[in-house]
C-alpha cells in the first residue's frame, strides 16, 4: 500500500537524519544559554519562533535535593505544574549545571516567559519558576533554545511533528529533572 511505503520511508529518513540533527541542537542547547534574572518579569532577548527549549539548573552549596523534592511536590507551590521525576535525575554535586526541563514552543518568546513569570494560580501548565522561592535562593536558573528561523518555508504540521520527536530524543538524551514524560 501507499501509505505503508510512505510511512516506512518517512521512518527510514527519520533514523538517518535524528543523529545529525539531535547532535547540532544540543550543541546549541548546552552552549548558547541565558541566565534568567527574577527580578524582573519578562526576558525580551528571545524570539517568538518555534523550537525547543531547556532549562537548566545550577544547584548552590546551600542547595538540598531532598528540600528541592518536597517543595516541587508541596501542595503549597504552583498548581499546573510538571511533576518531578525522580528516576531521571542524577544529581551527584553541587555547582554543575544540570537539565531542569526540556519542551517546545510555536512560540518560544511566550512560552519560555511562561515558565518564568506566570502568575501562581494561572491554569497554563507551567514550571512557574518565579514563585519556587526555595529553589531560586539555592539555585541559579538559565535557558537555551534552538529554534525554526524560517517557518514560512515549511507547513506547520511538519514542523511540529519535528520538534516533538526532536523534544522526545533529547529528553531521552539528557534525562530532564522535571516533565510529563
Amino acid at each position: 500500500m501507499i501509505t505503508d511505503t510512505f510511512i516506512q520511508k518517512l521512518q527510514d529518513n527519520w533514523k538517518e537524519a535524528m543523529p545529525i540533527v539531535k547532535e547540532e541542537v544540543l550543541k546549541i542547547l548546552q552552549t548558547d544559554s541565558l541566565e534568567i534574572d527574577f527580578t524582573g518579569k519578562y526576558i525580551d532577548k528571545i524570539p517568538n519562533d518555534f523550537g525547543v527549549y531547556l532549562f537548566q539548573i545550577y544547584p548552590t552549596n546551600q542547595f538540598d535535593f531532598i528540600d528541592f523534592r518536597n517543595n516541587w511536590k508541596s501542595i503549597q507551590m504552583p498548581i499546573h505544574s510538571p511533576s518531578i521525576s525522580i528516576s531521571r535525575i542524577q544529581f551527584d554535586k553541587c555547582n554543575k549545571w544540570y537539565p531542569l526541563y526540556i519542551g517546545k514552543a510555536e512560540k518560544l518568546s511566550n512560552r519560555i516567559n511562561e515558565h518564568c513569570f506566570q502568575d501562581f494560580n494561572k491554569t497554563t501548565y507551567g514550571l512557574k519558576l518565579k514563585h519556587r522561592k526555595s529553589l531560586l535562593e539555592n539555585s541559579k536558573i538559565r535557558f537555551s533554545y534552538y529554534r525554526i528561523t524560517d517557518k514560512k518555508l515549511f507547513d506547520k504540521n511538519a514542523i511540529q511533528f519535528v520538534m516533538t520527536n526532536l523534544e522526545r530524543e533529547i529528553r531521552n538524551d539528557i534525562k530532564p529533572w522535571i516533565g510529563k514524560q
